[in-house]
C-alpha cells in the first residue's frame, strides 16, 4: 500500500510537479536566455546610434563653428580679392594651434587645386586640396548651394593624408549687403578636425562609449560596425566594448532561479527595470547630443542653428505673433583689444546671464556668435515685450562692469522685427531685424530701432550711394570748401576749416552728414578723410599765413594707422604740419579716453594742433579738458544764438574762457550771425569768431581771391 501511495504520489503528483517545474525552469531558463540576447543585440544596435549620433554632432559643432567664422563682414572683406594675411593670421593661427576647435583652416576657391591660405597647429599651410582630401573636399562643395543668396554649411568625415577628420566647409559671406562679394567667384572657409585615438576617445568618454575606435573599413575585426558618408559610401570602420546588459541579466536572474522559482517574478521585473533603465540612459545620452548642437558652448543659450529651427516651427502655427530683438554690443571689439579674449569672454557670459534674468523666461534667449544676442518673444505682446526688453538692456549696459578693479564699458545697437499676421522665414527676419540694429548704430548706438519698410529703401539708396563716393574718391572728384575764420579785433582772416562736399557734377543732392555717414558704416572713411586732407593741404599751402583745420570721424581715430596716415598725407603735401589743425567732438573722445590721448601726443609730435569742436552740447568737465589739454576750444553755435539774451549762456561762455586761459587754448566762437554778438564774445576774452555775418563756406578760389584784394 505505501508502495501504491509512493508511486501515485510520484505519478500524480511528484512527477506533474516535477515536470512542471522542469518546465517552468526551461522556459523561464529559455526565455531569460531569449530576453538577455535580445537586450544585447538592441543595446549594441543603439549603441550603434550613438556612435553615429556623436559623430554627427561632431560634424555639426564642427559647422556651426564654420558658418559663424565665414558669415562675417570682417571675414568677406578680408579673404576675397587680395587676401590679408595679417588678419588671417591674428584669427585662426592661435586657435589652429590649440586645436580645440579645429585643427586646421582654410580658404578654397572652388576649382583650384592649391588653398588659398590656412593655418595649421598655428603655422601657414596651404596644402593642394584635390590631393590632400582625394577629391573629396570638392564633391562636399558641390553639395553647398550654388547662388550663395544665405549662409549654408556642409560636414563629412573625409580620409586625409594624415588620417581621418571632420571636415566642415562653408561660403565667406557678408552679414549685410555693405560688404559686396563677387557671387561667381566664391571663397569657401574650411575647418579640419582630426579624428585622432585621443580625440575619438574623448568622444566615447563623453557619450558614454567604452574604447570607441576608428579606423579605415577592413582594418578592425569582424565585430566592427561600418560608418557610412552622406553618398553611401563606408569611410570607416567603428569598434567598441559592448556593454553587454543582457549577460548581466541573465547570470543575476540564473542565481535567484536556482534558489527558488518563487523569486522569478522579481527577477523578470528586475529584468525589465534595467532594460529601462538603460533605454532611459541611451535617450537622455541622444538628448545631451542634441541639446550640444542646439546650443552655444561659452555661454550655455541657444544657438543660431536653434533659432533658425524654432522660428521656422512658429511659422507653420497659424495666428501666432513673434517678434526678435537683434542686439549687436557697441565697443565689445575694445574692451578685447584692451584687455584679452578671456576677459571679453567673461563679459559675454556676464551679459548672456543678464539676458536671462531680464527676459525672466518669457523669450527664447540666443547668442549667434561674437557679440551677437537675439531674443525671440511670441504671442499678442510680442513686439510690446521686444520695445521694453530693448529698453531693459539698454539700461542694463549703462552700468560699466568692474574687471578686477578695471572698468570696462559697452552699449548695445538693437534691431527689433517680427510678425503679426503673415509669418516670415527665418532668413527673411533675421534679415529685418540686421537692417534695424544697423539703422539703430547708424543714428548714434546704445538704442533700438523697429524695422519700417522704409528701410530697405534706405539701404538701397545708401548702397548707391557708397558705391558713387567709391568712384568719387578713386577719381579724387570731392569737392572740398573752406570757412573762414577770423580774428576777433581786427577781422582779418587769420584760419579756414575744411569741409567736405558732394561733387556738383553729380546728378545726386548728398548733403555731407548723410555721405559721411554712409563712409562710415561702408568701410570708406579712412580713404575719404585721407582725401579731404590732402586736397585742403593742397590748397592751403597756396595761403601760407593761414592755419588749416580738419574735422576727423570716431570711425578714423579707431583705425590703428591713423597717425602714420595723417601724417603721410600731410607730408606728401609739402606743407608745414604746425599750420594743421585736428578738429575732434566730444563724442568722438569718450569713447576710448586713453586711446585718444595716445594719439594726441603723437600728432603733437610731428607739430599738430588739437581743437575740440562743437563745445557746449556734450558733457565735458574741467576735468575732462585737462585730461586732453586743448590747443584750441571751439564754442558751438547753440550757445552763441543766446549769448545775447540768455544770461546763463553768457555765464557759459566767460566760464568757457576762463577754463581755456587757464588751460592756455585759444577760444574760437562758431556760428556768428549778428554784430551784437561780436562785442559780447571779445568782452568774455574770444580770440577768433566764424559764422555767416563774416564769410560762408566757398572754395578755394574765393579763398584766394579775397587774400590777395587784402
Amino acid at each position: 500500500m505505501r508502495a501504491f501511495y509512493n508511486w501515485k504520489f510520484a505519478l500524480t503528483i511528484a512527477l506533474p510537479l516535477v515536470l512542471a517545474s522542469v518546465a517552468v525552469s526551461i522556459l523561464t531558463f529559455d526565455l531569460i536566455g531569449r530576453v538577455s540576447t535580445g537586450s544585447n543585440i538592441e543595446d549594441h544596435q543603439r549603441t550603434r546610434e550613438i556612435v553615429s549620433s556623436a559623430l554627427d554632432a561632431v560634424q555639426q559643432q564642427l559647422a556651426n563653428n564654420v558658418a559663424d567664422n565665414a558669415y562675417w563682414d570682417d571675414a568677406a572683406r578680408n579673404l576675397y580679392g587680395e587676401v590679408n594675411e595679417d588678419w588671417v593670421s591674428q584669427t585662426w593661427r592661435d586657435s589652429s594651434e590649440g586645436g580645440v576647435i579645429y585643427d586646421f583652416a582654410l580658404v578654397v576657391d572652388r576649382g583650384l587645386p592649391e588653398a588659398v591660405t590656412g593655418y595649421r597647429k598655428g603655422m601657414a599651410f596651404k596644402p593642394v586640396t584635390t590631393d590632400y582630401f582625394s577629391g573629396k573636399l570638392d564633391l562636399l562643395l558641390d553639395r553647398l548651394p550654388q547662388d550663395f543668396a544665405a549662409p549654408a554649411t556642409k560636414s563629412a568625415i573625409i580620409n586625409t593624408k594624415d588620417g581621418l577628420a571632420v571636415v566642415a566647409a562653408s561660403p565667406i559671406l557678408s552679414t549685410s549687403a555693405d560688404v559686396v562679394i563677387d557671387a561667381a567667384k566664391p571663397r569657401f572657409l574650411v575647418f579640419v578636425k582630426f579624428l585622432t585615438p585621443e580625440y575619438v576617445k574623448s568622444i566615447g568618454s563623453q557619450y558614454v562609449l567604452q574604447d570607441l575606435k576608428l579606423s579605415l573599413p577592413g582594418t578592425l575585426e569582424d565585430d566592427s560596425e561600418a560608418m557610412y558618408d552622406w553618398q553611401g559610401v563606408a569611410f570607416a570602420n567603428a569598434q567598441w566594448a559592448d556593454r553587454r546588459p543582457g549577460d548581466a541579466a541573465r547570470a543575476a536572474v540564473t542565481r535567484k532561479a536556482a534558489l527558488t522559482l518563487g523569486f522569478m517574478a522579481l527577477v523578470m521585473f528586475g529584468v525589465g527595470f534595467l532594460c529601462w533603465r538603460l533605454i532611459r540612459a541611451i535617450a537622455q545620452r541622444e538628448q545631451e547630443a542634441r541639446n550640444e548642437a542646439l546650443h552655444d558652448t561659452l555661454t550655455g543659450l541657444s544657438n543660431r542653428a536653434a533659432l533658425h529651427e524654432e522660428i521656422e516651427r512658429l511659422s507653420k502655427l497659424p495666428g501666432t505673433t513673434a517678434f526678435v530683438a537683434f542686439a549687436d554690443l557697441d565697443g565689445f571689439k575694445e574692451v578685447n583689444d584692451t584687455y584679452d579674449h578671456a576677459t571679453g569672454d567673461w563679459l559675454i557670459r556676464v551679459v548672456a546671464e543678464g539676458l536671462r534674468h531680464l527676459t525672466k523666461n518669457q523669450g527664447m534667449v540666443c547668442r549667434l556668435g561674437g557679440d551677437e544676442f537675439v531674443v525671440l518673444f511670441t504671442g499678442k505682446d510680442a513686439e510690446k515685450q521686444s520695445c521694453q526688453f530693448a529698453r531693459h538692456f539698454i539700461e542694463f549696459l549703462r552700468v560699466p562692469f568692474d574687471l578686477e578693479g578695471r572698468q570696462a564699458s559697452v552699449g548695445v545697437s538693437i534691431g527689433i522685427a517680427g510678425w503679426s499676421d503673415a509669418a516670415l522665414e527665418s532668413h527673411e527676419l533675421m534679415r529685418r531685424a540686421d537692417i534695424a540694429m544697423y539703422k539703430a548704430k547708424t543714428t548714434g548706438k546704445n538704442r533700438y530701432c523697429v524695422y519700417l519698410p522704409s528701410f530697405d529703401s534706405e539701404r538701397v539708396e545708401n548702397l548707391d550711394i557708397a558705391q558713387e563716393l567709391r568712384e568719387i574718391i578713386a577719381t579724387r572728384t570731392l569737392d572740398v570748401a573752406y570757412q573762414p575764420v577770423v580774428d576777433a579785433s581786427t577781422r582779418q582772416i587769420v584760419s579756414v576749416e575744411a569741409l567736405a562736399r558732394w561733387p556738383l557734377t553729380s546728378p545726386r543732392k548728398i548733403t555731407p552728414d548723410r555721405f559721411i555717414r554712409v563712409a562710415e558704416t561702408c568701410g570708406l572713411i579712412d580713404d575719404l578723410g585721407d582725401l579731404i586732407l590732402a586736397k585742403a593741404c593742397a590748397d592751403a599751402s597756396r595761403w601760407p599765413k593761414l592755419r588749416l583745420a580738419v574735422n576727423v570721424s570716431t570711425v578714423q581715430l579707431k583705425n590703428p594707422k591713423f597717425v602714420q596716415r595723417t601724417l603721410g598725407t600731410i607730408a606728401a603735401s609739402g606743407i608745414d604740419p604746425a599750420r594743421i589743425e585736428i578738429e575732434i567732438t566730444e563724442t568722438t573722445l569718450m569713447d576710448d579716453v586713453p586711446k585718444a590721448q595716445e594719439i594726441f601726443a603723437a600728432l603733437r609730435a610731428a607739430g599738430l594742433r588739437i581743437a575740440l569742436d562743437d563745445f557746449g552740447t556734450g558733457y565735458s568737465s574741467i576735468g575732462y579738458l585737462r585730461q586732453f589739454k586743448f590747443d584750441r576750444i571751439k564754442i558751438d553755435r547753440s550757445l552763441v544764438d543766446q549769448v545775447i539774451s540768455g544770461s546763463a549762456e553768457q555765464h557759459i561762455v566767460q566760464g568757457t574762457m576762463l577754463m581755456a586761459a587757464g588751460l592756455t587754448a585759444a577760444v574760437t566762437a562758431e556760428g556768428v550771425e549778428h554784430e551784437e554778438q561780436i562785442n559780447v564774445l571779445r568782452l568774455t576774452g574770444c580770440h577768433e569768431l566764424q559764422g555767416f555775418l563774416f564769410y560762408k563756406p566757398m572754395p578755394a578760389a574765393e579763398i584766394s581771391t579775397i587774400l590777395d584784394a587784402a
